[in-house]
């Protein structure tokens, strides 16, 4: 982790442990529908967490990934890739990390209402779950 300080980007000197994470993935019969509206979806989740302020709703030190993708085929063998690419599933998960429990909690309670209205848009047979 690095910060800006004094004019230059310089390492962190106090970087917090996130010990503490749930994981949010995105379960139900329309997953396999993933594909048609993954970055959709991607987007919804963005914007809805561009509505929390850090440091006031969501702990300041708890970090959120997001991450979603509408799977591929598996690929023979090539020049840039001698073993070939196995393929892969559509998934959606949201990853939430933070140093304590507590505000791993506080995180995860405003963060579920926001699950819940990025998939109500889509009308999709799912829903997060931890």
């Amino acid at each position: 982790s690095v910060e800006y300080r004094r004019g230059c980007w310089t390492p962190r000197r106090y970087i917090p442990m996130h010990s503490h994470s749930a994981h949010h993935s995105l379960c139900g019969p329309d997953v396999q529908r993933l594909p048609d509206f993954w970055r959709e979806l991607a987007d919804k989740l963005w914007l809805g967490l561009l509505t929390l302020t850090w440091g006031t709703d969501v702990p300041l030190e708890t970090v959120v990934i997001i991450q979603t993708t509408g799977g591929h085929d598996a690929s023979p063998a090539c020049d840039g890739m001698p073993q070939g690419c196995q393929a892969v599933t559509p998934s959606a998960s949201v990853i939430v990390t933070a140093p304590s429990a507590e505000e791993l909690e506080t995180t995860n309670r405003k963060l579920g209402p926001l699950l819940n209205r990025a998939l109500a848009g889509l009308r999709a047979n799912a829903a997060f779950a931890m």
